[in-house]
């Protein structure tokens, strides 16, 4: 009978949290070295369309309608439910109509995937509310020496609407776009209802007119051989597979279509290929498989930096002995490139738990294969633990089921690139500085011991899982931004990378690790100059606006990091449909905007959709080209503080784009006036303060300003129990009007208004905490010391008994 037992393990942290103020240096870029160049589509020139939101039936609909031929487009419909197959064809043919599409349901657009999301898990949210609850509390009291019942009444807010997000599951209705019977590649439209909300929202691309321009002529055979000369050929690469398993997809090209067939081919991975049904050319190709290296950084790290205990669960023992495999779920491989052989077993005791944490296993003297007492057997335990808790937290906030994995470490050449790599396949390089002495930054140690390595190559499984739930295009920067976010939030730290590659003093910019997290990673700026476009460096911008967002989070309260992750879990699932995959500026800046389309609409009754917008806004990203986001430097005021607060504003876009090429010089859109309101209550009649229309916003991340409370304002407000804010903006001539409380135009619905900013107002003390930050600047007064969801596992999980 198979049971489960817990083992004990030390799971190495071995990584080392940024040291405010380091500098970073710029090194040239170098694009990722995949074996095959990759092959994009030309840009798009489709013709313009005129549609109005006036022309759709829905009431009170926004978001965005396309422009031309093929643009990707979002509208949301509040009150509304869509909970059936019938009822979603119903809607995409009102939808199709109102815009006079020639498109009909079931023979142009059908539908192709019918899914609702996983639940989160009730109890493990709930002791994370209540954890969270107790450690903003904690930090509050050392920061103020009395803290109010308004703080608790915010934090109460912020629990109660993070357990009704995380009770919300998605539908997902996915219409995929035909001609003649043959599917058109990344096109469709979708409809996600998000459960127990009486949200929808239509989201996607189509194509009114289809005109092929090329004849399928060739079989798969024909073409593939064809396609793998030309490959051979401009790579100069000998060793090439190729698969019999191929359909014959429609691919918008140009101005038009071209026949191909889908395929994949494998060199040091494997790759997805569009080759032209007439011609054998290829037409379009990129790989299924992502990889890290570094090229230097870090920051002095100690190889015996603090280990913890961790618990999960393996097979039962088989000869008397605990194996590192879970069957059906995670099975270990050792590759044995330093020379210790074999997958770690123990003894079964005859306990019911297996216990890993002893001598050998355990000994931390893991840096180089040279040192004294060097042990090779940590790392296998290392892996195995931390990809099985994070597999387990990121189910119980609601991801899919993940297959099963194997997993490779102590490799020599993982993926094909070298020893120095790590890649999404699961393989761990253990490095060139660790069987050598070498002292080169091009020289990484184990990266199966850097938890954020782990966690990185772990995160791009769960982007893939959650993407693929409505068959979203899952592009790779930000595949590779969002398992950066992942290493990042799992270890509480703005580096991913650091201990793996601390040979080297600093952070760079070109897209190797380690990476960091900061300020300076702002579209369109960080696709200029040396990280141009690089899908690891452009990565950073998705980085950068997920833990911005995260952040600001925290700062509202302790369980900001489980709201940010829970809630990019559920809004993965709806992202990425019909969005451009072309490689381009427009492509990356479109996959981040879409991804925030998806996360605005389930903070949409929550205070924490301004930290949410602000995170973004620091990144250069907006829902809207002129738009109104305002953030407060601290969620909790202390009315002993002699200044008010400061806000900062944004009023969107410092960029326009010519076709897919972006531009930051001429008029720009962002708004260049904006207007602040705060008061003591939510309605605004309790000490109702409205500044002077203010100038001063200036070309930064996106249109931003700040404004600083006036000392006769504050004296007013700080004797109330709270302050509610919120931002008007608008152009120079006194049009374009945009309100925070409509985010993105209107984006969430006409006449939707989301709840104002919220600060608690509390007793005496010092207004600033004396804890440590992490290297980011934040945007609050206050150091963040958010909760750890990995921690918090180890508190929920009740321990199982051996059982026969």
């Amino acid at each position: 009978m198979k049971h489960y037992t817990n083992l004990k393990t030390i799971a190495c942290l071995l990584m080392m949290l940024a040291i405010a103020g380091s500098a970073a240096f710029a090194q040239q870029a170098v694009e990722a070295s995949y074996k095959i160049k990759q092959v994009y589509v030309p840009e798009e020139r489709r013709p313009a369309v005129e549609y109005r939101m006036e022309q759709l039936p829905f009431k009170n609909a926004g978001g965005q309608l396309p422009s031309r031929e093929g643009e990707n487009f979002q509208i949301n419909i509040n009150g509304q439910n869509v909970n059936e197959p019938d009822g979603a064809k119903r809607m995409i043919s009102t939808f199709l109509e109102s815009l006079k599409s020639p498109l009909r349901v079931d023979k142009d657009v059908r539908l192709g995937i019918n899914a609702t999301t996983a639940k989160s898990d009730a109890g493990y949210i709930d002791e994370q509310i209540r954890i969270g609850k107790q450690t903003t509390k904690e930090r509050l009291q050392k920061e103020m020496k009395d803290v109010s019942t308004s703080s608790d009444n915010m934090l109460n807010e912020l629990g109660n609407e993070l357990k009704q997000q995380s009770n919300v599951t998605v539908t997902i209705f996915r219409f995929d776009q035909y001609f003649e019977d043959v599917i058109i590649d990344n096109t469709a439209i979708s409809i996600a209802n998000r459960n127990q909300n009486e949200f929808v929202s239509l989201l996607g691309k189509f194509y009114n007119t289809v005109k092929p321009t090329n004849r399928k002529a060739l079989s798969l055979k024909e073409a593939t051989a064809k396609a793998m000369a030309q490959i051979r050929t401009e790579n100069k690469l000998e060793e090439l597979k190729a698969t019999n398993r191929g359909e014959i997809v429609l691919l918008p090209y140009s101005d038009g279509f071209k026949f191909t067939w889908k395929t994949e081919v494998s060199a040091d991975g494997p790759y997805q290929v569009w080759i032209d049904t007439e011609s054998g050319k290829v037409l379009q190709l990129l790989p299924l498989f992502f990889f890290d290296r570094a090229k230097g950084l870090v920051f002095n790290p100690d190889p015996n930096s603090p280990t913890r205990e961790l618990t999960f669960e393996v097979d039962a023992p088989a000869g008397g002995v605990y194996t590192l495999r879970m069957t059906g779920v995670l099975t270990l491989t050792n590759d044995g490139t330093d020379g210790t052989a074999g997958v770690v077993t123990v003894a079964d005791d005859g306990s019911g738990t297996a216990n890993f944490n002893v001598a050998p296993i355990n000994g931390t003297t893991v840096e180089r294969t040279s040192q004294a007492g060097y042990n090779g057997q940590f790392q296998q335990v290392n892996a195995f633990a931390n990809i099985s808790f994070e597999r387990q937290i990121y189910m119980f906030l609601g991801s899919e089921v993940f297959p099963a994995l194997t997993v490779s470490v102590n490799d020599n050449n993982p993926c094909g690139f070298g020893i120095n790599n790590a890649c999404s396949s699961m393989a761990f390089g253990i490095g060139g500085a660790t069987t050598g002495n070498s002292i080169a930054c091009a020289q990484l140690f184990n990266s199966a011991l850097d938890g954020t390595v782990i966690a990185h190559e772990f995160g791009h499984r769960l982007n893939g899982l959650q993407y693929g739930v409505g068959g979203g295009t899952l592009t790779g920067s930000m595949n590779e931004g969002l398992a950066d976010f992942w290493a990042c939030t799992n270890f509480n730290t703005d580096i991913f990378g650091g201990w793996w590659a601390h040979n080297c003093p600093a952070p760079v910019q070109s897209g190797f690790v380690p990476r960091q997290a900061e300020a300076t990673d702002i579209f369109p700026d960080r696709n200029s100059g040396g990280g141009s476009n690089q899908i690891h460096s452009a990565g950073q911008i998705t980085a950068w606006a997920q833990w911005s967002s995260r952040q600001g989070m925290n700062d509202a309260t302790s369980f900001g990091t489980l709201s940010i992750n829970l809630n990019t879990i559920k809004a993965m699932t709806t992202a990425g449909v019909g969005v451009l995959n072309d490689g381009s500026s427009k492509s990356i800046h479109d996959s981040n905007q879409n991804l925030l389309k998806q996360l605005a609409p389930l903070y949409q009754s929550s205070r924490l959709i301004h930290k949410l917008l602000a995170g973004y806004a620091r990144a250069g990203i907006f829902l809207s080209p002129k738009d109104a986001i305002i953030d407060i430097d601290h969620s909790y005021l202390n009315r002993a503080s002699a200044a008010g607060p400061v806000f900062t504003v944004w009023t969107g876009d410092d960029y326009t784009f010519a076709g897919n090429n972006v531009v930051t010089s001429g008029v720009l859109p962002f708004n260049t006036e904006f207007q602040v309101e705060v008061a003591n209550d939510e309605a605004f009649a309790v000490n109702h303060i409205t500044s002077a229309w203010l100038g001063g916003v200036a070309s930064a991340a996106g249109g931003t300003a700040t404004y600083t409370m006036p000392v006769a304002d504050w004296n007013t407000l700080k004797a109330g129990t709270d302050i509610y804010y919120k931002v008007t903006t608008r152009d120079g001539a006194g049009g374009n009007i945009r309100n925070s409380q409509q985010p993105g135009n209107e984006f969430l619905g006409v006449g939707v208004l989301v709840p104002v900013g919220r600060a608690a107002i509390n007793g005496t003390g010092t207004k600033d905490c004396s804890c440590t930050a992490s290297a980011s600047t934040s945007s609050s007064t206050m150091a963040l010391v958010p909760l750890l969801p990995l921690v918090g596992l180890i508190v929920y999980r009740r321990r199982k008994t051996k059982t026969v």
